[in-house]
């Protein structure tokens, strides 16, 4: 489950943390992956190289693409921590949905958005196909860490088989032909243990967002 649907599926009694995936950082100011394994990652607001927007101070009154309002770095991430600023771009911007952080990315290079939230660095996703990329869209803020994605399971499983099932998970991970699984299906790279605790940031970032609906 991505952090957003655990959170609100735990809430539901309906799923416990088991372990948390793993990925490569991002290495800013280029944008390429390390060679790190991290837990976590942030959301970022692109603009076109050049564009009068320099800071999220400039985002008022713009077309911004985002992503589902369920996705972390599509929406919820970016949206709260610009509220807390003092700047609720869910009624001072038009906000359009795309399908895909690749669709953000591309509207801001075509000047169909004047801003997208994608996740860091989204950029990378359209490279192959412009490799120009890079130096034609830039980052103008990143959030905080957002939690990478869970293994949940169901709260009636029993501790015994949840140790058997994690060590296995995290088995695969390390596992060169489990690895290249995880990766075509998921872009996970390996798995390793996490707590409930670590997805309070969603929690706050969900209450902010949701604010917004009432």
């Amino acid at each position: 489950l991505p952090p957003d649907g655990y959170v609100l599926a735990h809430k539901q009694n309906a799923a416990d943390l088991l372990l948390q995936a793993e990925r490569y950082g991002v290495k800013q100011p280029d944008g390429k992956p390390t060679k790190k394994l991290v837990r976590s990652y942030r959301s970022e607001i692109i603009v076109k190289k050049g564009s009068k927007i320099k800071s999220w101070k400039d985002l008022k009154g713009k077309d911004i693409s985002v992503q589902n309002p369920t996705s972390s770095s599509g929406y919820v991430f970016p949206v709260a921590e610009l509220k807390e600023k003092g700047l609720d771009v869910t009624k001072k911007d038009h906000l359009a949905t795309v399908t895909g952080d690749d669709q953000g990315v591309l509207n801001v290079l075509n000047g169909d958005a004047d801003a997208a939230f994608v996740f860091e660095d989204a950029r990378n996703t359209v490279i192959k196909d412009n490799p120009k990329i890079m130096s034609q869209v830039v980052p103008i803020y990143f959030t905080k860490q957002i939690p990478n994605d869970t293994i949940s399971v169901v709260p009636n499983m029993s501790k015994p088989f949840r140790k058997k099932l994690a060590k296995a998970f995290i088995a695969i991970g390390k596992s060169k032909k489990g690895k290249k699984v995880i990766e075509s299906i998921y872009s996970h790279e390996g798995y390793t243990y996490a707590k409930d605790s670590d997805f309070n940031i969603v929690r706050k970032y969900n209450k902010i967002v949701g604010s917004n609906k009432k």
